[in-house]
């Protein structure tokens, strides 16, 4: 799988470079819906859970568009991005946020993404202790 020419341009104008894009394993849904997909691995999963951004957003029964959708049942976790286990530690919300954070932070610093500002209410934020 690949990242079209239209969504590299979209997250390079999201501040995120090109080097974090080539690393980061995103890529281009091309099937209905098409999008951005977004890998998400807190380290402890075999397989990364997608997130997608669709192209085209839809809206939920309430009317509102959902501009990003993980599937059905999906576990929610921090996204691990980068993190050698001793160094300061952001936590950045928001998906294409978390990217551009990981493209600008000191390599010293852990990098980690959360999607939504509620979900890390059941995690288990222990290991940030002293970061």
């Amino acid at each position: 799988m690949t990242l079209s020419d239209t969504h590299r341009q979209y997250l390079l104008d999201a501040a995120i470079t090109a080097d974090v894009i080539d690393a980061s394993g995103i890529t281009t849904r091309t099937v209905d819906p098409t999008g951005i997909v977004f890998p998400w691995n807190d380290g402890t999963l075999d397989e990364s859970i997608p997130q997608l951004r669709p192209d085209s957003p839809t809206p939920d029964a309430k009317g509102k568009l959902i501009k990003y959708r993980f599937p059905k049942d999906a576990k929610m976790v921090l996204n691990r991005l980068r993190d050698s286990g001793d160094g300061p530690a952001l936590i950045i919300e928001g998906t294409k946020q978390q990217y551009s954070g990981l493209s600008y932070a000191p390599p010293a610093f852990a990098v980690y993404g959360l999607s939504g500002c509620w979900n890390w209410t059941d995690a288990d934020l222990t290991w940030a202790m002293g970061r």
